[in-house]
């Protein structure tokens, strides 16, 4: 199922770690709607951004069946649950906290580049007694970094630069 969230899509492609946005609660039914979710991000194989889509990898795939909080029958199986992803309750859906490391793929050039360590989480808005479903970004490699302007690279010293292509 090809789930739309240009919040998510943003947090992978533009933002600095521990960001935090909202973001589909569809990806908390089935945290298997991560794996061929398409963002832009920047590649080797071309100065423009180019398609990437989140693979996960064997043991996740593996340990999300294995959980299966989202089929109900589970509990009827006898078989026990993997308790890698923690139950919360959301609107009337069971969902899990996990943190998951995700890897994009290039599309044009089929390279596995970026890496993504994500927390996926749900919070309480307060006032509103509702949960949202959240992604921070707590890790990436490549690291995050900004392109400075000309006229700021020639201001500043080379580490001076350094730290605000990090910032």
């Amino acid at each position: 199922m090809s789930i739309k969230c240009n919040e998510f899509r943003e947090l992978l492609s533009n933002a600095p770690l521990y960001k935090k946005s909202k973001i589909s609660s569809a990806f908390a039914s089935n945290p298997q709607n991560l794996h061929d979710f398409g963002f832009p991000f920047e590649c080797l194989c071309n100065p423009e951004p180019q398609t990437h889509l989140l693979k996960l990898d064997e043991e996740s795939i593996r340990r999300m069946v294995d959980a299966s909080p989202f089929d109900h029958n589970s509990a009827l199986s006898g078989k026990p649950r993997n308790r890698a992803y923690g139950e919360y309750q959301l609107g009337s859906e069971v969902g899990q906290r996990f943190i998951e490391k995700l890897t994009g793929e290039c599309q044009n050039c089929k390279r596995s580049n970026p890496i993504f360590l994500i927390d996926f989480f749900t919070e309480l808005v307060e006032g509103k007694n509702e949960y949202f479903f959240y992604a921070k970004k707590i890790g990436q490699n490549p690291p995050f970094s900004i392109k400075p302007e000309t006229f700021v690279s020639k201001l500043l010293s080379t580490e001076n630069l350094d730290f605000y292509k990090k910032a």
